[in-house]
């Protein structure tokens, strides 16, 4: 069988060797703007292939009632833009939409349902 290879350590002289330089902390990588990386990227042609990402509406309220329904294809992100421009949450939109509509077609009796239920 071969015999193994030698280490050399006696060539080595200790007072030479920095041990801190040798153990220390490791550099870190310098921190990359993401926005200016992603606009580099694109310039050269390279697109993003993440989808963009969910914005985060959200919050506890006392609305606990739930209520699902279908919409048209695209409604929920123009309602959810709607009460963004108002600055207002979806269920808030909702409301203001109910209450214009039953003061619109004059449906009193509605409204003060709506008046009693929402104050």
């Amino acid at each position: 069988m071969a015999e193994r290879a030698g280490l050399d350590l006696d060539d080595i002289n200790e007072d030479e060797v920095d041990i801190a330089s040798l153990t220390g902390p490791k550099n870190p990588k310098p921190k990359v703007d993401r926005k200016e990386l992603n606009k580099v990227s694109e310039e050269a042609g390279f697109v993003s292939r993440q989808a963009p990402r969910q914005r985060r509406r959200g919050g506890r309220t006392a609305y606990t009632q739930q209520k699902n329904f279908k919409m048209r294809p695209d409604m929920p992100e123009l309602f959810a833009d709607v009460a963004d421009g108002l600055g207002i949450k979806d269920y808030e939109l909702l409301e203001m939409a109910i209450q214009a509509l039953l003061a619109k077609q004059k449906m009193k009796d509605e409204l003060e349902r709506f008046k009693s239920i929402t104050s």
